[in-house]
């Protein structure tokens, strides 16, 4: 928490976003009740790629992804990058991006921002502080147009939405050869980071993995945690 926060707090106190209790959006109690800590993620979509979560998607763990992306506390982004950064060691960051999964039109629209670029952001500073090393952000994909919202859709439909969705657009000082590592809020099927990583290659970018907060457990792999608990 800086300065700033800690003002807003004293003058406007906020409340735990998980229990209630007054001082910050997640209480100190509440965040090391969390087990974050990157975890492989094992998609079919993605199989060549080598991704990492921070933690499963719980009702708690949703609970502050709705708060960062619908109540607008982009704050919170500093509860979800200091395990992504820890994640961002298994790769080799040597001329290397960091690249968002863009937000769809609708979303961008509703909101007045985008939830994965705000992230990429907050992480890049995380990643400065711990390695003391500059990891630039490049907002350089979007949807090029309208496509469903996933939420809505099963697996088999999530890849059919999305196939050939977005678009790139390198700028100037790209490089030769450039590397990237996609960033997003949430991996579900794993179809969003197939789909930027099809658009990505096509450009001639190399993707060599992706950062994500949170994953939800595909069903197999519930029935394992739930068993576990």
């Amino acid at each position: 928490m800086d300065i700033f926060e800690e003002l807003l707090n004293l003058f406007l106190p906020s409340s735990c976003i998980i229990c209630a209790a007054t001082g910050s959006s997640v209480c100190s109690d509440c965040l090391q009740k969390f087990r974050f800590a990157p975890n492989k993620v094992s998609r079919h979509q993605v199989n060549h790629l080598t991704g990492f979560a921070t933690c499963e998607y719980t009702p708690e763990i949703a609970k502050i992804i709705h708060e960062y992306k619908e109540g607008h506390q982009t704050a919170l982004a500093k509860v979800m990058t200091p395990a992504m950064s820890k994640a961002l060691q298994n790769f080799e960051l040597a001329n290397t991006y960091l690249v968002p999964i863009p937000s769809k039109r609708k979303s961008f629209t509703a909101r007045g921002f985008e939830p994965a670029t705000v992230l990429g952001k907050a992480l890049a500073r995380q990643v400065a502080k711990d390695c003391k090393f500059l990891l630039p952000v490049k907002q350089i994909l979007s949807f090029s147009h309208l496509v469903a919202d996933q939420a809505s859709l099963g697996g088999q439909d999530r890849r059919i939405n999305l196939v050939g969705s977005m678009v790139a657009k390198l700028p100037r000082d790209f490089g030769d050869g450039p590397r990237v590592i996609l960033v997003d809020d949430i991996v579900t099927t794993g179809s969003t980071m197939a789909e930027a990583y099809r658009c990505l290659t096509s450009a001639g970018v190399e993707v060599i993995g992706f950062v994500a907060f949170a994953e939800t457990l595909p069903r197999n792999r519930q029935n394992v945690s739930e068993k576990s608990v």
